[in-house]
């Protein structure tokens, strides 16, 4: 804890006494850690950017707390089932996608734009793990 909040100095807390700050901080930190667990799992099996390939928001009906809430076993089997299934089109998309990851996490300035992000391309008919798939994850260079 001190290491997490040094700034924040330890109080004790008396029965029935409502939290300080201190207080709730280690049940905040415990959230935190567990939230991305499952993160990390999933980089750690793949590399940094998959993140990138998980779908998210209203229209895939999926949110990053979908993700969270996966209890250690069954995000082991998914990854298992991943692994076994799709390994080797998850692993070349992700070594294309890892050309911008200095772009996403803010370390340099990024102007281009995918393949797919073009107007006149469309993924949804493609089959999966097509080689179309791979190379329209690749950077469109003028």
């Amino acid at each position: 804890m001190k290491e997490a909040h040094p700034d924040i100095e330890p109080t004790k807390r008396e029965k029935g006494a409502a939290k300080d700050d201190y207080n709730k901080r280690p049940g905040y930190l415990k959230e935190r850690l567990r939230s991305g667990r499952n993160w990390d799992m999933l980089q750690t099996r793949f590399s940094l950017a998959i993140l990138l390939l998980v779908p998210n928001g209203e229209e895939y009906q999926m949110n990053d707390s979908d993700i969270e809430r996966l209890s250690v076993p069954l995000m082991s089997l998914f990854l298992d089932i991943l692994s076994e299934r799709r390994s080797d089109f998850i692993r070349t998309v992700c070594e294309s996608l890892s050309q911008t990851l200095p772009a996403v996490t803010g370390s340099e300035h990024f102007g281009h734009k995918f393949k797919f992000e073009t107007d006149d391309v469309s993924m949804s008919g493609e089959a999966p793990d097509s080689q179309r798939l791979i190379e329209l994850c690749e950077i469109e260079l003028d």
